[in-house]
């Protein structure tokens, strides 16, 4: 009942939050005694927030100056659980993440502004777990690791890019032996 509630509020709070000046007002409406919903101000932006006792409790939503979303997560008792949710400027998904207990669990996903995937990671208790692979805008495979208990693991597929410049083109397989780096070797034109 309390989500539905706040979630009523959210669009007479956007609006109502739009016809009052900007620059670091806030709003406070308690429901019931159970939560306090905030209505903050930044710089154009505004986020709608629920609070129990002091602590986050329930989704935090923070929107740009088009009502569209900038970020959305959910806190159970100031922990952050389930989803968390993030948006490129055109409106397409940047990021999206699982927490369970304020760890991260689960997938973690990111995209570039065209929609394309750059990175799907596993996570298990907040460590980097099973598998991370990286894409570049196209959707080729430019990077794969396998992971246990966030150490690497056998061997990795890798490109050396950074910022978004790829510096070599040559893929090579990266070894590793419980964590530590034991060399690699470049991939062939065939095995391409």
């Amino acid at each position: 009942m309390e989500h539905q509630i706040f979630s009523l509020l959210c669009f007479e709070l956007m609006q109502d939050s739009r016809n009052s000046s900007v620059g670091g007002n806030s709003k406070k409406i308690t429901m019931k005694n159970i939560s306090t919903t905030k209505v903050e101000h930044d710089k154009g932006s505004f986020s709608i927030r629920q609070e129990k006792k002091t602590k986050l409790h329930g989704w935090w939503i923070v929107f740009n100056n088009d009502n569209s979303k900038q970020w959305e997560r959910f806190y159970i008792n100031g922990k952050q659980n389930g989803p968390e949710k993030e948006w490129h400027t055109n409106g397409k998904l940047k990021s999206e993440y699982s927490f369970v207990d304020g760890e991260l669990n689960g997938s973690w996903k990111t995209w570039f502004e065209n929609g394309q995937l750059k990175n799907e990671t596993w996570f298990t208790n907040g460590e980097q777990d099973l598998f991370s692979r990286w894409y570049d805008q196209s959707g080729n495979l430019i990077a794969e690791s396998i992971i246990f208990n966030g150490i690497k693991h056998g061997t990795e597929i890798a490109q050396i890019i950074v910022n978004d410049v790829t510096y070599s083109t040559t893929r090579a397989i990266v070894k590793y032996d419980n964590g530590k780096w034991k060399g690699y070797e470049p991939i062939s034109e065939e095995e391409k």
